[in-house]
């Protein structure tokens, strides 16, 4: 399977480099992940995270009620679930900066949705009601479904709402909907209504990208919430998105790689937008996929996919094939001292 690159791959000190002309991009399968926390197989991985400052990967399991949470070696070592307070987790994200883990809720009775943030032994500090002003008494019609902190502590909540993204602060107060469009796109092209963020994810200097499924297309906006912008054609044919569900960055490489349902495969991009090329289609082997629903990627570079209806994850490490460098993508794996396990930690 191979994936021609136009683009510059990143590395750990700067900004993408060229890559040399003919250079391919081959996806290799270097895991197929089966089983969680309990030795049972996995039913329908739908939600992936990856939480950098451990190199963690958790996987919501929606009929465990929880997260099995995988080291660096994909080795199943914790379950974060009932135990802890949690009842109708939807979505989980973190805030590197002090460790927090943020966890998304949906409604639990008549409660409306919520926002559960636990510090870094998983210990619970607060639980947030997601309300907005107007938001009349006893309706809850936002249910976010991914969040990501802001480079300014801010939480940024996407559900697919037309009003956009919510916006709280650092404390969980209600600050403002940040709309699916600002005003005037810098790309040129005549600027047209945005369709509804339904999923979120940031760089490392503090640039959003949300993903809209409806509108089969990414937003960029800088750290001060300016729409950068845009990239992604909604369609049902090769480059083109039919229904995105997730998104993931590799900013070593200058890669965007995103996971569609429906067309069952996973689109690579340049960290500029433009469409590299992509891999999948719907099949049950190795590198193939059957309604895949998240992506993720970790330190080292590899790929991680919820194959939801396969009842997998396939771990997937990109190589250069051609001239130039030929071997795996120079990126730095886990450091030499790995983070200890959060079941390690006091």
């Amino acid at each position: 399977m191979m994936i021609m690159i136009a683009a510059g791959t990143a590395t750990a000190a700067g900004p993408p480099a060229p890559v040399p002309p003919g250079v391919n991009l081959h996806v290799v399968l270097e895991k197929l992940i089966l089983r969680d926390h309990r030795g049972d197989l996995l039913r329908y991985p739908s939600q992936l995270a990856f939480d950098p400052a451990q190199e963690e990967i958790y996987l919501l399991l929606a009929d465990r009620g929880g997260f099995v949470v995988y080291d660096y070696d994909f080795y199943p070592h914790l379950f974060l679930g009932k135990g802890r307070g949690l009842q109708r987790p939807r979505a989980v994200f973190f805030a590197p900066a002090d460790h927090r883990v943020l966890v998304i809720q949906g409604r639990i009775d008549q409660r409306p949705p919520s926002l559960l943030i636990f510090d870094g032994a998983y210990l619970p500090l607060i639980e947030i009601e997601l309300k907005t002003p107007d938001t009349p008494e006893g309706e809850h019609d936002f249910v976010p479904s991914a969040g990501v902190v802001g480079r300014n502590g801010d939480i940024y909540l996407a559900g697919g709402d037309p009003r956009g993204v919510m916006v709280l602060s650092p404390e969980g107060a209600f600050r403002r909907w940040l709309p699916p469009l600002a005003s005037g796109e810098v790309t040129g092209e005549e600027e047209v209504a945005a369709g509804p963020i339904s999923y979120l994810t940031r760089d490392t200097q503090g640039r959003l990208y949300g993903l809209s499924e409806e509108a089969g297309k990414v937003y960029v906006y800088s750290a001060s919430e300016e729409l950068l912008y845009s990239f992604g054609q909604k369609g049902a044919n090769v480059g083109q998105l039919s229904r995105p569900r997730g998104l993931a960055l590799d900013e070593r490489r200058g890669l965007v790689y995103v996971v569609d349902y429906m067309r069952h495969s996973v689109l690579v991009y340049s960290l500029n937008g433009r469409f590299l090329h992509e891999f999948g289609g719907r099949g049950t082997a190795p590198r193939w996929f059957n309604f895949p629903n998240a992506v993720v990627v970790d330190a080292q570079g590899r790929v991680v996919v919820a194959d939801m209806f396969n009842h997998r994850l396939q771990v997937l490490r990109p190589e250069f094939i051609g001239p130039g460098p030929v071997g795996p993508i120079p990126a730095p794996g886990p450091s030499a001292e790995q983070p200890p396990r959060r079941d390690e930690r006091e």
